[in-house]
């Protein structure tokens, strides 16, 4: 369920984000939270491991190739952290953490045993980071391009490479497990190996109704990109964008916005939508909630519950007054 078979370009997203503008000035800066990540032998093992994840170049730059981040020498075609010193132990130490990414990548080519009948549980619908641009001697990525996934993981990753064997879910990454639609799924899975369903099982289209009573269909829902920390007492906002057919009243969806404490307060928030007619022969409905950090630490969950949809949430960290 929701495996990175082929790693994740999100991955990458901590390098070039960090944890928003309040976690990296508590943090000490961008550059602290990359040395923190890159000390870590299990983030090289989450690299992405597909042909054309990552491009060395530009876009529009017809000499734009793709590259391996996981050979030691091509990674080292980015400069994460300007200014560093290289020694021996951090050379041998980066080397055997590729290393290790590369068996994982070689484990995962291997096929299965005839006798094994395998079945993927992945999400889908929701826009993820599947592709990124960056020029060779750079300190960060020029640009993400995005698929469907469940906000982490590819389908094509999640699924090995073989969504003929791939059951759908639009849950997120992080609460695959806990989506119904998922734990159905592994219930015929489980109880009836022999199953009359189709293998490619799960709408790759969700049916929502308006509040104008109208049906539309969605096609994928994203975050757009915020900060996940956030300073106790700080306003931050996060923002939700809806992608449907074009023509359809993607701004006026039941939708319902709360934000929970770690004790379980809940409190339900306002949000203003607007329409978005940046993308062809689609709408884009866009949900936006200003939330207060409370004065004491800890976590938030911010939910948005569209009828028709699973629910979807984010999590903000609380952290102190520097």
């Amino acid at each position: 369920m929701a495996v990175p078979f082929y790693g994740s370009v999100n991955t990458f997203g901590t390098l070039t984000e960090g944890w928003g503008n309040a976690g990296n000035w508590i943090a000490g800066g961008l550059l602290s939270i990359r040395r923190f990540s890159l000390s870590i032998p299990s983030f090289y093992e989450l690299l992405p491991r597909y042909s054309n994840c990552c491009i060395l170049g530009r876009p529009f730059e017809k000499n734009r190739t793709p590259y391996d981040p996981i050979d030691v020498v091509k990674w080292n075609y980015l400069n994460w952290v300007p200014g560093s010193i290289t020694t021996e132990q951090s050379r041998k130490g980066l080397a055997n953490a590729l290393s290790a990414a590369k068996k994982i990548r070689d484990l995962t080519l291997k096929p299965y045993p005839n006798s094994v009948i395998v079945s993927y549980l992945v999400g889908s619908s929701i826009e993820t980071r599947a592709q990124y641009y960056a020029v060779r001697g750079a300190s960060t990525v020029t640009e993400y391009r995005f698929r469907s996934g469940d906000g982490t993981v590819i389908e094509g990753s999640a699924s090995a490479g073989d969504t003929t064997r791939a059951f759908v879910s639009m849950a997120q990454h992080m609460k695959i497990f806990d989506d119904n639609a998922a734990r159905e799924t592994l219930r015929r899975l489980l109880n009836d190996v022999e199953s009359p369903f189709p293998k490619y099982f799960g709408p790759k289209e969700y049916n929502v109704v308006t509040n104008s009573g109208k049906t539309v269909t969605v096609k994928s829902v994203a975050f757009a990109p915020h900060p996940n920390v956030v300073v106790a007492g700080q306003q931050t906002s996060l923002e939700l964008r809806v992608i449907g057919d074009a023509e359809s009243e993607m701004n006026d969806l039941r939708l319902r916005a709360s934000v929970t404490d770690d004790i379980g307060a809940e409190s339900v928030l306002v949000y203003s939508s607007t329409l978005d007619f940046s993308l062809p022969k689609a709408l884009v409905g866009i949900y936006k909630v200003i939330i207060k950090a409370p004065d004491r630490v800890g976590t938030l969950t911010v939910t948005f519950d569209i009828h028709g949809l699973p629910t979807l949430d984010e999590q903000l960290i609380v952290l102190p007054h520097r």
